[in-house]
């Protein structure tokens, strides 16, 4: 996401709260059945079971959302093919299973890499 995409997002959410209140209404009504459920009690604003549905269909949104942004700030850092510490070529290496597996969580593009003078080994963008 860049800054200004950002800083537009921020813009609109104050907005919205600073008009509706929206999103304190919210809070205060996630805090309140959140309780209910620790307390054992029914959920006072809507039924039980959606309450608890909608809760971890949220809690699964902002964990993939955190994730998605570790991701993309870490693909940021990784070199673009040229070794990181002498800045000399760089040659495609097997991957082991665990670098697949980190490939399918990073996304395309991303390889394990061997510098042919220094011999340093990591993971880097493909050119």
């Amino acid at each position: 996401m860049r800054r200004t995409d950002l800083i537009a997002l921020l813009l609109t959410v104050v907005g919205i709260e600073m008009s509706t209140r929206a999103f304190t209404l919210v809070v205060v009504r996630l805090r309140e059945g959140v309780n209910d459920l620790m307390g054992g009690e029914a959920v006072a604003t809507v039924p039980t079971e959606r309450f608890a549905l909608g809760l971890l269909i949220l809690v699964t949104g902002v964990a993939l959302g955190v994730f998605h942004a570790a991701r993309t700030l870490s693909v940021r850092r990784l070199p673009d093919g040229g070794c990181p510490a002498c800045g000399q070529q760089t040659k495609r290496i097997r991957r082991r299973a665990v670098h697949r597996f980190l490939g399918v969580l990073m996304g395309p593009g991303i390889s394990r890499r061997r510098c042919t003078g220094c011999g340093w080994v990591g993971l880097a963008k493909d050119r």
